[in-house]
């Protein structure tokens, strides 16, 4: 029995999963296509024989489909697509919230196309380019349940939905000079009343002893906030927030990231450090 099992168990606690993963490979007419599914769904339940109407339940899930194919392939360079589907649901009763009990009807889907391009120009030289258009539903409905709306609950209620397209792109190029690798990319996404620009570079120094140093930087970014309220164990409940950046003062999520690594082969080995 596992560490979690005991816990639940000593909570009254009924959790059951399910997952599915599929990948198929199809090669149509020479081109070949890749299809990936994914599902997933969690439930947790108090114990039947313990259960009373205030127990908590929560159920979410995630379900991802898409499919990527080869536009256009040769030895210096190649052409790809792809389509996405994916939804995450959060419904769950009575969730321990600031002081209230909430009930969670959380819907974010997201349908994506996207096509991605690489090519070299002799050895020196390579690139890589794509762009992509996203449709984003979001759908937050939390509300302080029954018994708490009844004495006066101390959660604001929430119900908003969020419908837009966002639209991006990206560059990179990259140069290799004796052993010296240097690259450098932006990428822009856009969405109604917010635009973000995320540049990156890297440089790798090679040695002539099977070794390497590599300093790079950039900045990430996202269109929108996750807000979570997670709980610490083992009060199992949580729920999300999902605001669009762009929208009534909301920022974009961005991140400024620097590191370096090294790294040193020997033989079969191979020793490598980051910060």
């Amino acid at each position: 029995t596992s560490l979690l099992d005991q816990v639940l168990a000593e909570k009254n606690v009924n959790y059951d999963f399910q997952d599915l993963y599929a990948n198929v490979h199809v090669p149509p007419a020479g081109i070949p296509v890749i299809v990936s599914l994914f599902e997933s769904s969690d439930h947790v339940s108090p114990d039947t024989s313990v259960a009373t109407p205030e127990d908590a339940r929560m159920n979410w899930s995630n379900v991802v489909v898409g499919i990527r194919s080869d536009l256009f392939r040769a030895p210096d360079a190649g052409v790809s697509a792809s389509v996405a589907f994916a939804r995450h649901q959060e419904q769950s009763d009575r969730i321990p919230a600031r002081g209230s009990d909430v009930n969670v009807r959380n819907d974010l889907a997201t349908l994506t196309g996207q096509v991605d391009g690489h090519g070299t120009i002799g050895r020196a030289l390579g690139f890589r380019y794509g762009g992509s258009a996203m449709r984003r539903d979001i759908q937050n409905e939390i509300e302080p349940s029954d018994a708490f709306l009844d004495a006066g609950a101390t959660f604001l209620a929430v119900n908003r939905h969020d419908v837009r397209t966002e639209v991006g792109g990206y560059s990179e190029l990259a140069v290799h000079a004796g052993g010296m690798d240097v690259a450098a990319g932006v990428r822009v996404d856009h969405a109604a009343g917010i635009t973000v620009v995320q540049p990156r570079a890297s440089i790798r120094l090679s040695g002539s002893h099977d070794g390497w140093i590599e300093l790079s930087a950039g900045r990430s970014a996202r269109l929108f906030h996750i807000v979570s309220d997670s709980r610490s164990e083992p009060k199992y409940a949580y729920y999300d927030f999902w605001l669009p950046a762009g929208v009534d003062g909301i920022p974009a999520a961005t991140m400024d990231h620097l590191s370096i690594g090294a790294a040193r082969t020997a033989g079969r080995w191979q020793l490598r450090a980051d910060v």
